[in-house]
């Protein structure tokens, strides 16, 4: 059994010999730590429709990158943007809230991926990898840009802490404390729309909310504050992604399968012990 064991453990080694490998379980730790925070902008500023325009865009960047021998990941980079740019000053100049808007937004970006696919004949099966994620298929440069996406939400969350808690507390309050709240939620929006677009490229538009979304949700049954909230997220996003690579290797299942299963099972234990406790 102990030789089994080591067998085991050798040909797991032996797997990040390859590079795409190593680069997948490197994208994984990076996304699983970091992303998570992403996850708490979008819950605590009740922009979860925004999730959907973004993952919408993302496909129509990625049909555009193919059409023209363009990145998929830069084009869903700078589609993202550009949704959430046009998204919040069109809903500054109608005065109304981002959930309408982004219903639309999310119907034209998808149509626009369908004329483009259909007029410059993409392959239906390389837009539809979108919807599944290329973990395997990642390049240095995705590499660089998570670690840069990522590093980037974290230093964000630290040094502009004490305004994210104003403006999630209240807006009306934030803005009475000098706090630029329109510029901050168009900055927290804009970062939030790097996040999904890269974690969808990673984990597919299907599952990313195993690694954005569900690590917040888990957290937010446990913590009593926005700082242990982020704290529990991104180390649950971490864990939960490196557990999923393990069961993905283990059972030949996809990376982003596998990371679903410990967040899906945790979030059944976190729920069923909360309900057992008094006082809950």
């Amino acid at each position: 059994m102990a030789c089994q064991g080591a067998a085991g453990r050798d040909s797991v080694l032996e797997l990040f010999t390859y590079p795409p490998v190593l680069r997948g379980f490197i994208l994984l730790l990076i996304s699983g730590f970091t992303f998570p925070l992403g996850g708490v902008f979008i819950l605590r500023m009740n922009i979860l429709p925004i999730r959907y325009l973004l993952m919408h865009g993302v496909l129509l960047g990625g049909a555009l990158g193919l059409a023209f021998d363009l990145s998929p990941q830069l084009t869903s980079f700078a589609v993202n943007l550009l949704l959430i740019i046009i998204l919040n000053r069109s809903s500054g100049a109608l005065g109304t809230g981002y959930g309408h808007l982004s219903m639309f937004f999310m119907v034209a970006a998808v149509a626009g991926a369908s004329i483009i696919t259909s007029v410059f004949h993409v392959p239906a099966k390389d837009t539809l990898t979108l919807l599944w994620g290329s973990l395997y298929s990642s390049t240095p440069f995705s590499v660089v840009s998570a670690a840069v996406i990522g590093g980037g939400i974290v230093l964000f969350a630290v040094i502009f802490f004490n305004r994210l808690t104003a403006v999630f507390y209240d807006r009306e309050v934030a803005s009475s404390l000098g706090i630029n709240v329109s510029m901050f939620e168009l900055a927290v929006m804009l970062i939030t729309s790097l996040v999904v677009a890269s974690a969808m490229q990673l984990m597919g538009a299907l599952l990313l909310d195993a690694q954005i979304i569900l690590p917040v949700v888990i957290a937010g049954l446990i913590a009593s504050g926005l700082r242990q909230t982020m704290l529990i997220a991104s180390t649950a996003g971490g864990v939960f992604s490196i557990l999923g690579f393990m069961i993905s290797i283990f059972f030949d299942l996809p990376a982003s399968a596998g990371v679903a299963i410990p967040a899906v099972f945790v979030f059944i234990i976190t729920v069923i012990v909360k309900k057992r406790r008094p006082n809950s």
